[in-house]
């Protein structure tokens, strides 16, 4: 993919917000999973991702959303997309996963906004 890949991590108020931009595909899907890692580690129990910013996402990225969902709910910490592109929403409505990629959206605020 031509599209430039970019992820930002920042903490706003108790939550974790990490930022994708570009193509998420199996180009980066090493770098999308250490995003994941660190961004779980370094969380205080609120991880939103956010995918707004995302023009492409292949099977293996969501794999990776879905694989980083499942250590959070290991860990206690509350994981959602809080934002995502018409793309990404298209093609996490077609595979099925977008409940379980928002529903703690449904517990949590959705995606808090840095001052």
């Amino acid at each position: 993919m031509d599209e430039l890949f970019t992820m930002r991590l920042e903490t706003v108020g108790d939550a974790t917000v990490l930022h994708f931009q570009g193509a998420l595909d199996l180009y980066v899907r090493d770098a999308l999973e250490a995003a994941l890692d660190t961004a779980l580690r370094e969380t205080s129990g609120v991880l939103h991702v956010d995918l707004e910013y995302v023009t492409f996402l292949d099977s293996s990225a969501l794999r990776e959303l879905l694989l980083g969902r499942m250590r959070a709910r290991r860990a206690g910490i509350a994981f959602a997309v809080s934002r995502m592109s018409s793309a990404v929403e298209k093609v996490l409505t077609l595979a099925g996963s977008y409940d379980e990629l928002t529903e703690d959206l449904l517990v949590r605020p959705a995606h808090p906004v840095a001052d």
